[in-house]
């Protein structure tokens, strides 16, 4: 459970102090992982479902280094100036000599199938010794969850510790973190959802042996670790036992030893702002009472901050889902967190309140895209929630908030269609409609297919259609895989105001629909549930007419999308 919604990120700048909140604009994809340079704390390397970001001004400005569709992992080395290395959605290495400016690829997957669940780490001795924590990814399952280390910068790859039976059973423990805090030394942390714990391990020989100080048996996830970079031989993990309680591992000795002790508060991510011994001085984010904070231990003369951390600030009271990450660059303070809620900053002496800005992009991970199929100039794009418009062609966008301020994350809007003025959005079972009443004005109205409609279980709507010249016939299809659920296509005649069922396609998902204006004609495309794609049967059903009835033709001999107007969508 826990760790499938965390992933653990290195932290290992400092800071000063603490200071008042401001946005930091970035554009351009959900923040998945951040990295900054040890030898230039101005510049952060950041990766986003498409693509590695660069700022060097200390996240005030951004810009495109590299484009691969998800990229997975990201590191700085600590030992020169400019070496960085990311993994891409293929598991291929890119190497960078110039902090991130130009990338070479190193022509060689971590592993076939690779998926980065714990991240990258370079050896605090060798540029050219990193180690990536992940598994192979199989049509029958995940395999070899392991330790992979590179000792010629990511030109090739052997595995140094493998969880798993190799090449074949699945110990269900997934790595959540690795780090490297001195030569030869490397710590890793893991979870296991199937039996609610996890372990810490650590070599001081490269990987060549390993020890397990903190055994599965103590049943505790561990979702984070870092290590001070004031004091290296610090290392921190945060655990999460049986009973959801938080606890702070800590080793003063590389990773070698730990003791723990419970956190009053729910941390998710740690950060050093420093070391004046005996004192580790910390912050930590994380949250309580369903609200989300930062917290210092700076005035507190607890080393841990164990019994109350000082300095606590709300992140932002509008946000239903975040959790987030901390680090230190620069003398700030920065968070984010990888459902799109945006980089918060912090400058000053002490944590303060502070909102979200960010030049309004709360969440840029655009999920749908609809041009006004009157008035070409009206392009709408959804993004976890809200709606943006541009009655420029895209030069300039504006938001519309139809949900509520701050109430789209992780939200399903994918479903959005723009017909003479008229915006259509599904979110969950709901259907808002705006109609446009200014420039960038709209007035809104609601069905809910479940309150509304009477739909016990109907799922989210997965797509829209207009069915007719005049925009009044109106098509819905809903997803859901529950086998009893409300899956299916249904109609509206009244612009959207009252549905019915048009068509049910069994146990088929509905995920695309498309009326063609020229031949009077709606497509579906409807699926079998099914984790592979090769499995999910795809098929194409065709209805001409209003009244005509829907069947199945024959999909294309190869390839996976059909094109309806101009249109593509996948199967």
């Amino acid at each position: 459970m826990l760790s499938a919604i965390l992933t653990v990120f290195l932290l290992l700048i400092p800071i000063n102090a603490f200071c008042g909140w401001q946005s930091v604009a970035m554009g351009g994809g959900v923040i998945k992982s951040l990295s900054v340079s040890p030898s230039d704390e101005k510049t952060f390397l950041a990766i986003s479902d498409y693509s590695v970001w660069k700022t060097t001004d200390a996240g005030s400005h951004w810009s495109v280094v590299s484009s691969y569709i998800y990229p997975q992992a990201l590191a700085f080395s600590g030992n020169s100036g400019g070496r960085a290395y990311f993994i891409d959605g293929n598991g291929n290495v890119h190497k960078s000599e110039d902090y991130g400016s130009t990338w070479t690829s190193q022509n060689t997957a971590v592993t076939e199938n690779f998926i980065s669940s714990g991240g990258l780490a370079v050896d605090a001795g060798s540029d050219e010794i990193i180690y990536a924590a992940g598994y192979t990814a199989g049509g029958s399952g995940s395999i070899d969850h392991a330790v992979y280390k590179s000792e010629n910068g990511g030109r090739s790859w052997v595995i140094v510790k493998n969880l798993d039976t190799p090449g074949t059973g699945d110990s269900g423990e997934i790595i959540k973190g690795i780090i490297s805090p001195a030569e030869n030394k490397v710590v890793f942390i893991t979870s296991a959802d199937l039996i609610d714990s996890g372990a810490i391990y650590y070599s001081e020989d490269g990987g060549e042996t390993w020890e397990n100080p903190v055994p599965i048996s103590e049943n505790m996830q561990f979702i984070f670790l870092a290590y001070n970079p004031h004091q290296k031989s610090h290392v921190y993990a945060l655990g999460i036992d049986q009973s959801l309680e938080h606890y702070l591992y800590y080793s003063y000795d590389w990773g070698k030893t730990w003791s723990s002790y419970w956190l009053p508060n729910k941390i998710y991510s740690l950060a050093f702002t420093g070391y004046e011994e005996p004192y580790d001085h910390l912050a930590a984010c994380g949250f309580y009472d369903d609200l989300y904070y930062c917290y210092s231990n700076l005035e507190s003369g607890d080393p841990y901050g164990a019994f109350g951390w000082m300095d606590e600030t709300l992140i932002d009271a509008s946000l239903p889902s975040m959790y987030p990450q901390v680090f230190y660059a620069n003398g700030d303070i920065y968070v984010y967190d990888s459902s799109g809620a945006g980089i918060y900053r912090n400058s000053g002496s002490s944590l303060s309140s502070f909102s979200l800005f960010n030049g309004d992009y709360y969440a840029v991970n655009f999920e749908a895209i609809s041009a006004d199929k009157i008035s070409g100039n009206l392009i709408y794009a959804a993004s976890a929630g809200d709606i943006w418009v541009s009655t420029d062609s895209g030069s300039a966008w504006t938001m519309l908030a139809p949900f509520g301020a701050r109430t789209g994350i992780n939200e399903n809007s994918e479903a959005l269609l723009a017909y003479s003025g008229r915006i259509y959005a599904g979110k969950e079972d709901t259907l808002y409609i705006g109609e446009k009443t200014g420039e960038t004005s709209y007035s809104w109205s609601a069905f809910s297919f479940s309150s509304d409609g009477g739909l016990s279980n109907p799922g989210f709507i997965s797509d829209l259609a207009i069915g007719s010249d005049d925009g009044q016939i109106l098509y819905a299809a809903f997803e859901t895989d529950n086998p009893s659920g409300d899956n299916g296509l249904y109609k509206s005649g009244d612009g959207g105001l009252n549905w019915i069922k048009d068509y049910d396609f069994g146990d088929k998902i509905v995920s695309r629909i498309e009326f063609s204006t020229i031949t009077d004609t709606a497509y579906a495309v409807a699926y079998e549930d099914a984790i592979n794609y090769a499995e999910r049967n795809s098929k194409i059903y065709r209805k001409s007419g209003s009244s005509g009835e829907w069947t199945e033709i024959t999909p294309p001999s190869s390839g996976y999308n059909v094109s309806v107007n101009g249109v593509f969508h996948t199967l």
